[in-house]
């Protein structure tokens, strides 16, 4: 059986109004207005999404970096000065050379090996461990010969013995990879190298814990 559709209904409905006189004001009303209302609830929902699409996609909020760390705007990181000094020491120290280790940290037969020796032919540069300040540049005795000492803060110093030259003086500020001496054979030495010591509250510790 073929069922009337809507408009069909409503067609024949004003048809019978008009033939055999109005109907309630109330229905008449509430039939029309079954279609003027869906007809805008279809248009607000299109204006919706037509505005919702003009504003592009949803972007959530980015969260502040925890470190305070601004990134510039070619991607470029930015440091304040107390980071860069914290990032620093997190990287720990570096040796004072390259070369390759020809006697650790710990007890001899004669006594005990306060540092690290390095082999290296007088004049090879000898660079600084860390950033700091020196405390000592010259001749130290006739145990460590030509000798620089650094402060680098915080309890730690460093300690280079047996240069040819040194290169630094005493106050001056230096940075980490800085040339301060050149390597030698002076004080107690049987072959020009690089003795390197590393201190913490005044004791010695192994440089190999703290320095690559």
């Amino acid at each position: 059986m073929h069922l009337p559709s809507k408009h069909t209904g409503l067609s024949l409905l004003l048809g019978l109004t008009l033939m055999w006189g109005p109907i309630s004001g109330g229905a008449l009303a509430a039939l029309p207005a079954v279609s003027v209302l869906g007809g805008q609830n279809r248009t607000e929902s299109a204006a919706a999404r037509q505005s919702e699409a003009s504003r592009g996609p949803r972007i959530e909020a980015v969260q502040p970096d925890p470190e305070g760390i601004q990134v510039a705007a070619r991607g470029k990181v930015k440091l304040s000065s107390a980071q860069r000094k914290a990032a620093s020491s997190r990287q720990g120290l570096r040796l004072p050379s390259r070369s390759a280790i020809t006697s650790r940290f710990g007890p001899r037969r004669s006594g005990f090996h306060h540092g690290l020796d390095l082999r290296a032919p007088v004049g090879t540069p000898v660079y600084a461990a860390q950033a700091g300040v020196v405390t000592f540049a010259g001749w130290r005795n006739n145990i460590y010969g030509n000798f620089v000492i650094i402060d680098h803060g915080g309890g730690l110093v460093t300690r280079y013995a047996h240069n040819s030259r040194v290169l630094v003086r005493r106050g001056q500020r230096v940075d980490k990879g800085s040339v301060i001496a050149l390597s030698g054979n002076t004080g107690r030495s049987t072959g020009p190298h690089i003795h390197f010591e590393v201190m913490r509250n005044g004791k010695a510790i192994d440089p190999l814990k703290v320095a690559r």
